[in-house]
């Protein structure tokens, strides 16, 4: 019997449209769903000893968190479910493609995949947009509000996703006023970020492989932060290094700059290892979550567009991960080691001339040093 659904705090809308399967088919093969509450991780990390499966014989049913049968993300013990979401981890589990009436279901899933997969989605009205800004205001409404939303598209063939629409067709003035507020929030959080960049951003620059690259620094809480840092007319800055105040840290790339972020998740990683005297294989540079303190930093490659680079000590959708313990200038630091092309321990390395062994950083196995080495044995 099934009394608890459990999944991260501000889920996506894979995650809550898996749960909106789950409730309208899937009371046969677990029993008690349709009345489930729903719980939230805001770790990202079980509690300790638990498993997905060790917690569904508890009756808690995990979504999107714990490695189980519906959690698409990698773990220690298993890679990342390539070309999957929870949504239709769960859609093929239940068998939906043999249901009569799959061409009112299939829409749905398809639309909200793509979404969660390549952020595909353009139109600011989509709902898949709106829900996020909605979850900042009031995240049991907003999720309300998308179960309800997936049932009027199915129960209507053909209805659109726009929030618009589908305010209309629900016509609950609780859900337009949550809209609204979104709305709201979001505008006054952007007119928020602009001038806290303004009043205390500062931009670092680096020689990177194509160019000088900007990477934009700052303390600040704001939620629009990491937009107005990259965003062309603001921070104009290829990398946002955000420290929040809790200390936790978050580095998200400008898909347009066309980073690779595996050598600098390999050194956050190695340093958090060291710093809680913990042994860390280096050259591990593997997306979401690894092991003990390298596992404080969560490493996202976005599935459907390889620039898409995310690494997070905590998120919205993870508030109470343990900050780092690296401090915001040696982060930095590691960010110079890994991505400025001019940067490098010895006057010999750019001549291709490589310590090897004796060099601190041959165990990283950085991209820049291989990539010298190899010009070097062409010259």
């Amino acid at each position: 019997m099934v009394r608890y659904i459990l999944t991260h705090f501000r889920p996506h809308m894979d995650e809550v449209l898996a749960i909106w399967l789950l409730q309208n088919f899937g009371e046969e093969q677990f029993p008690g769903i349709q009345d489930a509450k729903i719980k939230f991780l805001r770790t990202g990390v079980l509690p300790a000893g638990e498993t997905a499966e060790s917690l569904l014989a508890q009756g808690i049913l995990c979504i999107g968190v714990g490695g189980g049968d519906f959690d698409e993300h990698a773990t220690k013990d298993k890679a990342r479910k390539e070309g999957y979401a929870a949504a239709t981890l769960v859609a093929e589990h239940l068998e939906l493609e043999n249901r009569s009436d799959l061409q009112q279901i299939k829409p749905i899933v398809d639309s909200v995949f793509r979404n969660d997969t390549t952020g595909s989605t353009t139109s600011q009205d989509d709902i898949c947009i709106v829900i996020k800004k909605m979850l900042r205001v009031d995240q049991g409404l907003a999720i309300r509000f998308a179960l309800d939303s997936f049932k009027a598209v199915y129960l209507q063939p053909g209805h659109s996703f726009s929030t618009k629409d589908l305010l209309k067709t629900l016509a609950r003035p609780d859900y337009t006023n949550l809209c609204e507020q979104a709305k709201a929030k979001q505008a006054a959080d952007w007119q928020a970020a602009k001038q806290e960049w303004k009043d205390s951003g500062q931009i670092v620059e680096l020689a990177g492989p194509r160019g000088q690259l900007r990477v934009g620094i700052i303390k600040s809480d704001e939620p629009e932060i990491a937009g107005a840092i990259r965003h062309q007319h603001f921070g104009d800055a290829d990398l946002a290094v955000i420290q929040k105040n809790f200390f936790q840290i978050q580095i998200l790339a400008r898909t347009s700059s066309q980073l690779y972020l595996y050598d600098l998740v390999k050194l956050l990683r190695d340093e958090e290892a060291y710093l809680a005297g913990e042994d860390f294989e280096i050259t591990t540079h593997q997306p979401e979550k690894v092991d003990g303190a390298a596992g404080l930093w969560y490493f996202f490659v976005s599935p459907g567009n390889e620039h898409f680079q995310l690494i997070l000590n905590g998120s919205e959708t993870t508030p109470d991960v343990q900050a780092t313990k690296i401090s915001l200038d040696r982060i930095i630091e590691l960010i110079r080691i890994a991505l400025d092309w001019e940067y490098f321990p010895h006057s010999t390395c750019k001549d291709g001339i490589c310590r090897h062994s004796n060099c601190t950083w041959h165990p990283a196995q950085l991209n820049k040093c291989f990539e010298i080495r190899k010009q070097g044995r062409r010259e």
